[in-house]
């Protein structure tokens, strides 16, 4: 029983009774604590270059181009739009309960989905189920994906909700989970496969990642000029919100090749997975409208006619004079519905396949608990009490 004017929760048992004196005085200390430190906090927004910033300040200035000025005049193509979602619960006997589903929907009705469950024992390896939930979303996309490749007719568009190419250096067994390496060689097949298809009948796959916080575009922009080596280095994304003046507009793309591959990983993703004949991936950053974020755009090389493959290439700038853009910049743009739905497709597939959390609590669990006739319990840190 509850008295809301004193603050006092009885919770039954007498001596246990809470009592609240007042509410910490936690919102002046932020106040202080954000002006003290205003200088620092404020460093990643300023448009002005600071200490070490200005030769990167001018690279990017010197990368980023408007749009074309008929670019959002050509007509929305036939697409297909894929992504997925994942649950982790922890379960009160230290195991991981995971469930995912993927989606693909779109052009002339297409609807492929897919769902898969998997438990996990409470001594895994933190960075093997971080790795095993995401190969298994990937597993679901590609999956769906190919399964609907062919109803697409040539010249359409598939979507991708994420970057593509650093998924690909994923692609290698587990240390510690033997029994899922099906993962990472189905998932790669599976690209194969979209890659031909989209390749033999002139088809576009566009990845659309919403965050990225790498730096490799500013390197090889350097690196191509010849320039002396940066003496700051800065997430790509923060560079071109800070330097580009919020204009719409598109970063010079990068060749993504072997780069991305290690020591072992390198020699199992060409051995074992076959990615070196894989087409090489073209990346870029774009904003459609001034002032809107710039996102990711990740494509295969074959989509703008660049013909070497990740094991013929390490990393480069694309040559704009020799490879056409301007498809992949329309139909990225007709597909456009402002701040709030960067890709109107990607959009209504999210709104599909995201699996929430009461969906997850109420109905899925229960239903996973009356099938195995085991009471899933959820961890007691995962529960509110």
């Amino acid at each position: 029983m509850a008295n809301d004017r004193f603050g006092i929760w009885d919770l039954g048992f007498g001596i246990w009774d809470l009592v609240i004196v007042s509410m910490p005085d936690f919102i002046n200390k932020l106040t202080q604590q954000v002006q003290t430190k205003l200088d620092h906090l404020s460093s990643t927004f300023r448009p002005e270059a600071g200490a070490g910033e200005e030769q990167l300040k001018v690279l990017v200035e010197q990368h980023w181009h408007p749009l074309p000025a008929d670019l959002f005049n050509a007509a929305r193509r036939p697409a297909l739009a894929v992504d997925s979602s994942i649950a982790r619960v922890p379960l009160a006997n230290g195991a991981f309960l995971f469930v995912a589903q993927g989606l693909c929907i779109g052009y002339n009705g297409v609807e492929e989905s897919q769902v898969e469950v998997e438990i996990l024992r409470g001594n895994t390896e933190r960075g093997d189920l971080k790795r095993f939930g995401d190969l298994l979303m990937q597993l679901l996309e590609v999956n769906v994906a190919s399964r609907s490749i062919d109803q697409l007719p040539p010249n359409g568009i598939l979507f991708f909700d994420g970057a593509l190419y650093s998924r690909l250096p994923q692609l290698y067994p587990f240390r510690g989970l033997k029994e899922f390496d099906y993962l990472h060689r189905d998932i790669a097949t599976n690209y194969q496969h979209l890659f031909d298809r989209c390749d033999q009948h002139g088809r576009h796959m566009l990845c659309v990642a919403k965050t990225s916080r790498g730096d490799i575009h500013q390197k090889l922009w350097l690196k191509a000029t010849g320039g002396d080596p940066l003496t700051l280095v800065i997430p790509d994304v923060e560079a071109i919100a800070r330097w580009t003046d919020r204009k719409a507009g598109y970063s010079t793309p990068i060749v993504l090749g072997r780069i991305g591959f290690s020591g072992g990983e390198e020699r199992l993703s060409r051995e074992e997975i076959g990615l070196a004949d894989a087409p090489a991936v073209i990346s870029f950053f774009l904003r459609l409208a001034d002032h809107d974020d710039a996102l990711r755009i990740e494509v295969p090389g074959t989509c703008v006619g660049y013909t070497r493959t990740i094991g013929q290439v390490d990393a480069d700038v694309l040559d704009l004079g020799r490879h056409d853009l301007h498809p992949i910049l329309a139909a990225l743009a007709a597909d456009y519905g402002g701040f709030e739905v960067y890709n109107a497709l990607l959009y209504s597939v999210d709104r599909e396949v995201r699996l929430r959390r009461e969906m997850m609590n109420e109905v899925y669990l229960r239903l996973i608990e009356d099938i195995l006739g085991y009471e899933l319990r959820r961890d007691r840190s995962d529960r509110r009490f």
